[in-house]
């Protein structure tokens, strides 16, 4: 095993370790900010795998415009995100997702 492999190896298990991390934090669902927080993890995850993808393939310029254009799209949906959750805050008085479930049933209940 070469060292370039060993690099590539290890890269790839920081893709791995960040992607399920985020999916974690994702898949928990007890905090809007954990939720946010996630996505942007897996979106970070995905970045690295363009950039060893391209250092991989050896066409490092392409994966890199990619990653720039990634980076753009994840800086839109945070951005969203946390704008949602401040009208969700606003809305429910809280940012835990199991307390708005439960605002939410009651007031279906009283229609």
């Amino acid at each position: 095993m070469t060292p370039v492999d060993s690099i590539i190896a290890v890269d790839l298990a920081a893709v791995a370790v960040l992607f399920s991390f985020g999916m974690f934090a994702l898949i928990s669902k007890t905090n809007l900010i954990k939720m946010v927080i996630g996505i942007e993890l897996m979106g970070k995850a995905v970045t690295l795998s363009f950039i060893v993808g391209g250092f991989i393939s050896g066409s490092t310029g392409l994966s890199q415009s990619v990653v720039f254009t990634v980076i753009a799209i994840e800086a839109v949906v945070a951005a969203l995100a946390l704008a949602l959750v401040i009208i969700s805050k606003a809305a429910f008085k809280t940012i835990e997702v199991d307390k708005m479930n439960s605002i939410a049933a009651s007031e279906e209940a009283d229609k």
